[in-house]
């Protein structure tokens, strides 16, 4: 409930303030910096790359006001749970792999390879909604909240996407 009012928020201070919103166009560049940060780093710096697209776009003018700050973390986060979900969709391809393989070598016990994954997937869901919430309750009296939550929920979206990369390894 309180991820959608603070959505709201965002979205009505935006709208009132005549701040544009995320554009593909922005999208596409927070993937871009991304992927070519993951691609110059290894496997053991990639952690890194969190804040590829938003440190700089929070240099920018348009990037140093609350909103700004919170667009530019919230464009960030958007791609990445574009990485995460694709991570997620190997992992769950080799899961369900390894599921049909184990009932063809004729294993006693079921494999559920595939839905420990989907349940440890929504687990970390609810984990990130609710930390972020809390984040958001801790900083409620002030403007710093919306950045503050956005920044939260880039930084544990790309490291679940960085964790599911390193679980297909």
């Amino acid at each position: 409930m309180l991820r959608l009012m603070s959505a709201l928020v965002i979205v009505a201070a935006a709208c009132v303030s005549g701040v544009s919103a995320q554009t593909k166009t922005d999208l596409g560049e927070a993937r871009r910096a991304i992927d070519t940060c993951l691609s110059q780093s290894s496997h053991t710096n990639q952690r890194g790359c969190i804040g590829a697209y938003s440190d700089a776009c929070m240099e920018s003018p348009d990037g140093q006001t609350t909103l700004g700050m919170t667009d530019c973390l919230t464009t960030e986060s958007d791609a990445w749970d574009a990485v995460l979900n694709e991570r997620y969709q190997a992992r769950m391809t080799e899961a369900k792999t390894l599921d049909k393989d184990r009932a063809e070598w004729g294993d006693s016990q079921p494999s559920e390879a595939a839905e420990t994954l989907r349940t440890a997937q929504r687990a970390w869901i609810a984990f990130r909604d609710a930390e972020c919430d809390r984040i958001f309750e801790l900083n409620k009296d002030g403007t710093i909240r919306l950045p503050e939550t956005a920044s939260c929920t880039n930084r544990l979206t790309a490291e679940r996407a960085l964790a599911l990369e390193e679980a297909g390894q």
